[in-house]
C-alpha cells in the first residue's frame, strides 16, 4: 500500500490516525472530542477521502490535544466546521493573497450568523509533492453578536488523483 501513497496522502492518513487515537472512547458511549477556545466549542471532524482532482484544506487546532476542526474544499469553495454543536457548511465569500492548490493565504467563509477567516501560512519547502503544509495559521471566528475569537491552527492541503491519491 505504501508504494501507492505519496507524502501528502501519508500525511493525511497519519493526521487522521493521530485524531482517531486521541478520540478513542474510554467509556461505553463515545463522544466526539471537542476543542474549547474562549466561548467557542469546536467538534472534531471525521477523516475525509479525496476524490479525483479534489483539493481540500485540513486544519487542526494548536491545542494540547489537537483535533481536526476545519475542512475546506477548493472545488466547491466551501468549508465545514462543527461550531458550538452546530455543523455548518460555509460558502467562501472573499479571498486574497498568494494561491496554493486553489486556496489563498487569506479567505473568508460565511454561513448563518458565523463568519470565519482563515489566515494561512504556506510552507512550500516542507517536501510535499502533492499538497502543501500550512503552518502557524489562524482561524478568526466572528459570531453574529460581534464576538470574535482567534484560534491558532496548522495543517495541510492535499489533492486527489485517480491512480495515486493526492496530487498537485
Amino acid at each position: 500500500m505504501g508504494t501507492f501513497l505519496n507524502r501528502a496522502s501519508k500525511a493525511v492518513l497519519l493526521a487522521a490516525a493521530l485524531v482517531a487515537t486521541q478520540a478513542a472512547p474510554t467509556a461505553a458511549i463515545a463522544q466526539t472530542p471537542t476543542v474549547e477556545v474562549g466561548n467557542l466549542s469546536f467538534g472534531a471532524l471525521p477523516a475525509q477521502r479525496l476524490a479525483n482532482a479534489e483539493c481540500k484544506l485540513f486544519l487542526w487546532s494548536r491545542t494540547p490535544s489537537p483535533q481536526l476542526i476545519f475542512i475546506a474544499d477548493s472545488r466547491s469553495a466551501s468549508a465545514r466546521v462543527d461550531l458550538n454543536r452546530r455543523t455548518l457548511r460555509m460558502e467562501r465569500t472573499a479571498l486574497e493573497g498568494e494561491e496554493a492548490f486553489g486556496f489563498q493565504e487569506r479567505q473568508t467563509y460565511a454561513a448563518r450568523d458565523v463568519q470565519i477567516t482563515a489566515a494561512l501560512t504556506f510552507r512550500p519547502d516542507a517536501g510535499l509533492t502533492d499538497g502543501m503544509l500550512v503552518d502557524a495559521s489562524t482561524l478568526s471566528v466572528r459570531l453574529g453578536d460581534g464576538e470574535q475569537t482567534v484560534v491558532p491552527v496548522g495543517g495541510l492541503i492535499a489533492c486527489g488523483t485517480p491512480d495515486t491519491g493526492p496530487r498537485r
